[in-house]
Order: C-alpha cells, then sequence, then structure tokens
C-alpha cells in the first residue's frame, strides 16, 4: 500500500533526478490504490471456488499492485463463506459485496466496478481459472500510458481441476486502433481484456441486464469508438470452463423466453449500432457476430415447452429485415440444415422436439 502523499513526490522527484521514471507505478500511487482491479462474480459455485480461488493466490506479488473485488450474488450454498475466508488472509487487497438478493451477473459486475480501486480492470469468472503469475506479468509488463485496452486469448476446456496451469509467457502480437481490433478478432466476452479504468467511466458504459450475452454488449459499447488503442499479447493464460450444462441448455419456460428476448434484443441493438458506422468492413464484421448469435435461437426454441409458430415466423421476419440470414448456409454441417427446414417450416418442431429435449435430461 501506498505511504504518505509527502512519500509519493519524494519518490516521484527522486525518480525524475536519476532518469529511471515508471509514470505508471507513480501515478497508481498518487491516484489509486492499486494498478489493477480482478472483479469475480459469485453465485452459487461452491463446487469450483476453491480452485479459482488457488489461481487467484497465484496471481500475488510483493507490492501489493493488485485487489480482487467479489461479489456474493445471492449465494444460497457455501460460496459466502469461502469468500470471507480468502478476504480475512487478504484483507488490504480485497472487497467484498454480498447481496442477500440475486441481482444477476450483469448488476453484480456493474457493483465490481464501482466498488473497484485500480487503474485497469479486468473480470475473471469464479469457475475458470488463469495460469500462475499472468495478471502480474500482464499489469508489469504490458500495461502503460500508450493503450487503453490489453488483449489476451483464452483456453477452452471442460475440466479446470485437471489443467496444469503453466506459469505464463506472452509477447505482444497486435497493436492499434479499437476499430481495426474489433474487425479482427474475437470481442465477444469481457474476461479476455484488461481496460484502463478511466476509459470505461468516460465512456458510461456498463453491463445491460440480460440473462445471457451481456459481454457482447458491453465490448460492442466499448471498441465501436474511436481514439482507442488496444494492445493485443500472444498468448493464452485464461481457462474458461464450458460448462456440460450451460446457459443455453438449462430449459425452463421463463428462461427460454427471457433467452429468446434477450438474443432478439442484442440482434436489435447491433443493427442499431450497424446503422452508425460507415466502414463496410466494420458492417460485415457486426453482421457476422448477428448471424452468430441469432444461430442460438432455433436450439431455445425447440426446447420451449409449446412451440408458438407464428412466433417462429414473425422472428425469421424480424431477421430478414435485418439481412441475418443464421442457416442460410447450408454448408454448416447438418444440425444447420435442420434448423434451416425448421426456421422456413416451423410445424416441424413438434416432429423433432423430443430430439432437443432429449439432452436436457
Amino acid at each position: 500500500m501506498a505511504g504518505s502523499d509527502v512519500g509519493c513526490i519524494t519518490t516521484w522527484l527522486f525518480a525524475q533526478v536519476v532518469n529511471r521514471v515508471d509514470v505508471s507505478v507513480v501515478e497508481r500511487t498518487m491516484n489509486y490504490p492499486f494498478q489493477l482491479s480482478v472483479l469475480v462474480p459469485c453465485c452459487n459455485v461452491e463446487r469450483c471456488l476453491e480452485m479459482s480461488l488457488w489461481c487467484l493466490e497465484q496471481q500475488w506479488d510483493d507490492d501489493d499492485s493488485m485487489e480482487i473485488v467479489f461479489v456474493n450474488d445471492g449465494s444460497t450454498d457455501g460460496t459466502l463463506e469461502l469468500l470471507q475466508s480468502y478476504c480475512k488472509k487478504h484483507p488490504d487487497n480485497t472487497i467484498l459485496i454480498d447481496k442477500k438478493v440475486n441481482c444477476g451477473v450483469a448488476q453484480a459486475r456493474n457493483d465490481a466496478m464501482k466498488a473497484a480501486r485500480g487503474r485497469w480492470i479486468t473480470f475473471f469468472d469464479p469457475d475458470d481459472a488463469i495460469s500462475a503469475g499472468a495478471y502480474q506479468a500482464m499489469s508489469n509488463g504490458y500495461l502503460d500510458e500508450s493503450i487503453d485496452i490489453l488483449s489476451f486469448d483464452a483456453n477452452r476446456v471442460y475440466d479446470v481441476d485437471m489443467l496444469p496451469l503453466p506459469h505464463y509467457n506472452g509477447r505482444v502480437e497486435w497493436e492499434g486502433d479499437c476499430k481495426a481490433f474489433f474487425k479482427e478478432y474475437d470481442t465477444s466476452v469481457p474476461w479476455t481484456f484488461i481496460y484502463r479504468r478511466e476509459l470505461l467511466e468516460r465512456l458510461g458504459v456498463g453491463f445491460p441486464h440480460l440473462s445471457f450475452l451481456e459481454g457482447e454488449l458491453f465490448n460492442l459499447d466499448v471498441f465501436l469508438n474511436d481514439n482507442i488503442r488496444v494492445r493485443r499479447v500472444g498468448c493464452k493464460p485464461y481457462y474458461h470452463h464450458n460448462r456440460p450444462v450451460s446457459l443455453s441448455s438449462v430449459s425452463t419456460a421463463r428462461n427460454n423466453a427471457a433467452r429468446i428476448d434477450d438474443v432478439m434484443t442484442v440482434i436489435e441493438y447491433m443493427e442499431q449500432k450497424k446503422s452508425l458506422q460507415h466502414d463496410e468492413q466494420l458492417k460485415r464484421k457486426i453482421t457476422e457476430k448477428q448471424t452468430g448469435i441469432a444461430r442460438l435461437l432455433m436450439p431455445i426454441i425447440a426446447r420451449c415447452d409449446q412451440v408458438d409458430t407464428v412466433m417462429v415466423r414473425r422472428i425469421r421476419q424480424q431477421l430478414k429485415s435485418w439481412k441475418v440470414y443464421p442457416y442460410q448456409a447450408l454448408g454448416g454441417g447438418v444440425m444447420h440444415v435442420i434448423y434451416n427446414l425448421l426456421f422456413r417450416f416451423p410445424r416441424l418442431l413438434a416432429v423433432v422436439r423430443p430430439l432437443f429435449m432429449g439432452n436436457n435430461h
């Protein structure tokens, strides 16, 4: 932690004199208690949380440059107790927000952003993992005043507990404007980026209250702006847990209806963003994203308790008005052919619906 203001100024003057200035560290000491804040929303993750906490434990260094902001989002298992125990071990470098009622991952992340005290902000899911020392290495090696966002890559795995978790090893492979980055790289998730806090505050961005896909819109609001510099590190220190039971596979009538609404909301919002762009390549990239998201619709619709053929036709017409054709290309495999037929002839859903419902048991 920082000392007195006088000590900070003395340190800054001394560094100027000897011409060995680490300006980012001096500014952080004077204005921010931490260089990096890692934001972790948690809800009923007792089963996998110990592994994630162990990974975060491997990120600490001696200069206390990192903090972790946990949000217990109305957990009913032992999540809160595990978080409290961890925070007791690191009282100066952790914040625990305990929400008695579940408000969703979007609100949890928004609350964590407000509480964070770091100059830079990143996100970590509580059932994921990250290589030892990765945050420290990226923070010390690649975060400086010349950029606003640092990008890295992720591995998608099915069993985090079996990971070898090698030490971080990366190098810069790309640097440039955020719109150019948007055209070339994936921006669908928030946990492969480290954002300058001042940038997020200036843009006024937050996570929309959706049942899923909230990270897609968050980054859309970030990356479709001018005068933002991105640096990409060519490494995969992050391990994202592909859950056997994911948000798009758990089926209840209320959840399915919410997901259909959310998918259409996201596509429509992207359409609004697309209409504001003048770069044709950017527009094509947004259309690609819309198409990928629209492909989530048919599996969700097929799992509904009752298939509303009028609704399917209305969705198809709406997508067509946006020039989004999720299953038009028949080269995408057998399921794409089936989904394409179902969109065109929704009454067939009554025949094939048991195939989808069987996947939920």
